[in-house]
């Protein structure tokens, strides 16, 4: 599929990279959470990527994540990332055979687009492209690419006893927590799909809200109703809550350079739930 940016579409691509050329825009794939400009840039459209738990990723650790992954920093390249300093990463876009004409991007939860490169520099989202990379020589012919590698994985799936673990702890929860854990979560979701946020592929940028606020204060108890939002694929932003009100040791997470960080955010949530699982029986 290709087709023009929509006239609220070009408001929103205005407001994020205001050098855009909207009107030249073209879209080659719709809004969806199913993978990120990280992903998107080593050819994954079935994870989220983002192993960084900090919320603010250097170039030296971008630098080791695509290390890992078959590309080195150079002067030019098919990568391109941005960010609003070397200490504040922020966006990875790509270019080359099957990416259009220009550069193609991931935004976040938006949609995929095709663009000039230096026209989404100076913006105060992504800042301005900071480095390049480019194919390892000694990994071109004899490795296998990072989609590949990711397809030949066995990830962790949850098991109907892990199901039904999650569905008893629900159950005791108080109906009026219940309730409050609900207007609290649907609150969130509805803040963190502002389009300024949505763009961004941070997780960690969903946690700046008055709406998560209110949802961590609730505290440990809601457990359960996260663990039973993250047996849905989609859900994995709940990672952002458990993250929070858990302790630091029981956070679940993947280097850069881990092979298994492939596996995005959706794989970081069955793990996480499996652990809470393992802990709470």
């Amino acid at each position: 599929m290709a087709r023009s940016l929509t006239a609220q579409e070009q408001a929103i691509a205005k407001a994020a990279w205001p050098r855009m050329n909207t009107a030249v825009v073209v879209v080659t794939d719709e809004a969806t959470n199913r993978y990120n400009c990280i992903a998107w840039t080593l050819g994954i459209t079935t994870s989220w990527i983002w192993p960084w738990p900090s919320q603010t990723v250097s170039k030296t650790e971008f630098d080791t994540f695509y290390s890992s992954n078959g590309f080195v920093p150079s002067g030019a390249g098919p990568i391109a990332v941005f960010g609003l300093n070397t200490n504040t990463m922020k966006h990875g876009s790509i270019s080359g055979p099957g990416h259009g004409p220009r550069w193609e991007s991931k935004c976040g939860v938006w949609l995929r687009i095709q663009h000039g490169l230096v026209e989404m520099e100076r913006g105060s989202l992504y800042g301005n492209v900071l480095g390049f990379y480019s194919r390892a020589a000694a990994r071109v012919a004899n490795s296998p690419d990072a989609a590949m590698r990711l397809r030949a994985m066995k990830p962790d799936k949850l098991s109907k006893t892990d199901l039904k673990f999650i569905r008893d702890r629900v159950e005791v929860v108080s109906p009026e927590l219940r309730a409050r854990f609900e207007r609290a979560y649907t609150g969130w979701k509805e803040a963190i799909s502002h389009p300024l946020i949505a763009i961004s592929s941070d997780p960690g940028s969903r946690t700046h809200t008055p709406a998560f606020l209110e949802l961590i204060s609730l505290g440990p108890p809601i457990l359960p109703l996260l663990m039973e939002k993250l047996t849905h694929p989609d859900e994995f932003f709940a990672l952002q809550v458990v993250d929070r009100l858990t302790r630091p040791e029981f956070v679940v997470g993947h280097g850069p350079d881990d092979p298994f960080a492939l596996l995005g955010e959706q794989g970081r949530a069955v793990e996480t739930v499996k652990q809470w699982v393992r802990t709470e029986a």
